[in-house]
């Protein structure tokens, strides 16, 4: 019985295990999806993957969804943009999550590479069974 039980729980362990690697897979997916709609400068795509309040906090300034569409139909000065996210944490708590991460962009325009570094955290809401983004806060760094 003693045995038995400990299967179980190491069982459960790995259950439980399995799915917060799932829920931090799609969290970390909806991400690099949001930013590859910024060199697609795509607003339609962007606006799917926000929450209809979402509002980005970048180094103290605050954008809004319709702030951030103003931004997508500028001129896109980048030749070439590439995202890089590195997961550092993420929670998950009923239908709100919470991803905590290293955001690197590298930009090209014309023959100039700009590599640009940001600490950042998300949160996410759970609606009608999709994960959007709440809230992004970002806060630039020298380098990760």
């Amino acid at each position: 019985m003693k045995n038995f039980i400990l299967s179980l729980l190491i069982f459960n362990s790995f259950a439980s295990y399995s799915q917060k690697g799932k829920t931090s897979f799609e969290l970390e997916e909806i991400i690099n999806k949001y930013y590859k709609t910024w060199q697609a400068r795509n607003i339609k795509e962007n606006i799917k993957y926000c929450t209809n309040s979402f509002i980005w906090i970048d180094s103290g300034d605050m954008m809004t969804l319709e702030s951030i569409k103003l931004l997508l139909r500028k001129n896109n000065p980048f030749t070439e943009r590439n995202d890089t996210i590195r997961t550092r944490l993420f929670r998950i708590k009923g239908n709100t999550g919470f991803l905590y991460y290293f955001h690197q962009r590298t930009t090209k325009e014309d023959s100039i590479v700009r590599n640009v570094y940001w600490i950042e955290s998300a949160v996410f809401q759970k609606l009608k069974g999709e994960w959007k983004i709440e809230l992004i806060h970002s806060t630039e760094i020298n380098h990760w």
